[in-house]
């Protein structure tokens, strides 16, 4: 079977679980694989890769209803639409490769191809908060404006980034709480400074 020519794309698996879940997990039924259950369960839990995981849900609904993982190339944040991805074709379901909302997402979400945070927002930890969320991020392009968040959550998603650009934003020590408003001005003597950024970037090519 030629998965690669199958049709089926994370976008439409996500439309088709958003616009009508019941159709999808009806027609779920238990699988008999070939293997030992501890094995299946490492691979349904443990995908190598997003590429992998999308051959096998692909395949097989029983790797999606066990572990839900949205693919979304390209996750994007401003201050009047929230947390959205865009369609990269369009459909039926999206005329014109409409956008996305997943701000009532339950799901984990893997990045695979940027990752975009534009303008201030009364609630400064937009991207801490949305982190539960995030299964993986291997966005190589990230542009965040305006934000504050720890130390570990900047390197959750910036482990496979190659351009990285932060404007107007504060990295925070990992004990430090962030703060929920914008009177953040004080917190600047406690941040992580520019050249301990510089050191754990490995990957980064271009740092603005």
């Amino acid at each position: 079977m030629d998965l690669s020519n199958s049709g089926t794309t994370p976008s439409d698996i996500l439309m088709r679980y958003y616009s009508n879940n019941t159709p999808l997990r009806s027609t779920y039924h238990c699988q008999e694989f070939p293997f030992r259950d501890t094995l299946i369960r490492y691979i349904t839990n443990n995908p190598a890769s997003s590429k992998f995981y999308q051959k096998m849900i692909q395949s097989c609904k029983y790797f999606f209803i066990k572990n839900p993982i949205i693919i979304v190339p390209k996750l994007r944040f401003d201050r009047t639409k929230g947390w959205y991805t865009q369609g990269n074709r369009a459909s039926k379901d999206r005329q014109n490769g409409r956008s996305v909302y997943l701000n009532k997402l339950t799901n984990k979400i893997w990045i695979t191809n940027s990752l975009d945070v534009w303008g201030r927002t009364p609630n400064l930890p937009v991207v801490t908060s949305f982190m539960p969320q995030i299964y993986q991020c291997d966005a190589t392009y990230i542009f965040i404006s305006g934000q504050m968040f720890s130390f570990n959550d900047l390197m959750v998603t910036v482990s496979k980034c190659e351009i990285l650009c932060l404007q107007c934003v504060v990295i925070m020590n990992n004990d430090e709480i962030i703060p929920e408003t914008e009177e953040f001005q004080f917190y600047f003597k406690t941040a992580v400074s520019l050249e301990a950024l510089v050191k754990v970037l490995t990957n980064v090519k271009s740092f603005t």
